[in-house]
């Protein structure tokens, strides 16, 4: 696998991201090889806090931080894994995905209009009865963006600039922050119709759980 190939997590002190970091570079050990970069904490990718009590904070903004760093590091095939996630196959077809589209989006099996709060809402200048059966993606985080592509440069500056407007911002009740507005995103760029389905690649299932299929490459379950 070229050097350019990396997958990406981050996980700071809270709870027990920190060993779902250390399981997911473990299972990626026989089955990627190219680059897996850990973040540990907002401080290392120089990122507002996600959560922090009596703080500013920017919900899951370290996403974007932690793609800025991998770019800085020479990385352009990049894949963001939230810190549940572990293989349990090769990865490779997560890259042949981003190898051919652009990038790797899975639907998340919720719709949009029902997650994203009136204040992206006015950011984007989209009415909530315009996303009627939008759907959005964001399975366990999984992100895939080929940066030697115009779709995804174009995709990313636009969720970068979102995030630095503030609308990330919101409660956790009506909105999903980073997800929402690249869901957003993605709908207007007409991303969505290469969304991977729900049975794909990625499932919900602890360790010891029968694989779903054989589409399956990574499994999301908490610690």
């Amino acid at each position: 696998m070229m050097p350019e190939y990396c997958i990406i997590s981050f996980a700071n002190n809270r709870g027990n991201y920190m060993k779902g970091l250390s399981r997911l570079a473990a299972s990626l050990s026989d089955k990627f090889g190219g680059a897996f970069l850990g973040y540990v904490d907002e401080s290392s990718v120089g990122a507002p806090y996600h959560f922090y009590k009596d703080k500013p904070i920017n919900p899951y903004a370290f996403k974007i931080y932690c793609f800025r760093k991998a770019l800085k590091a020479g990385y352009r095939k990049i894949l963001y894994l939230d810190s549940s996630v572990f293989a349990v196959r090769d990865v490779q077809p997560a890259f042949d995905i981003i190898d051919r589209d652009g990038y790797l989006m899975q639907e998340a099996g919720h719709y949009l209009k029902d997650w994203i709060n009136d204040e992206a809402l006015h950011y984007f200048g989209i009415s909530r009865n315009a996303l009627d059966g939008v759907i959005m993606y964001g399975n366990a985080g999984l992100l895939g963006l080929d940066f030697n592509t115009e779709i995804a440069r174009t995709f990313f500056d636009k969720w970068e600039k979102s995030m630095q407007a503030g609308a990330f911002k919101g409660d956790w009740s009506n909105h999903r922050h980073d997800m929402a507005c690249g869901s957003m995103i993605a709908w207007l760029m007409n991303m969505d119709k290469n969304y991977v389905k729900g049975d794909q690649l990625l499932e919900y299932a602890h360790w010891d759980d029968p694989i779903k299929n054989d589409s399956i490459v990574f499994k999301a379950a908490g610690l």
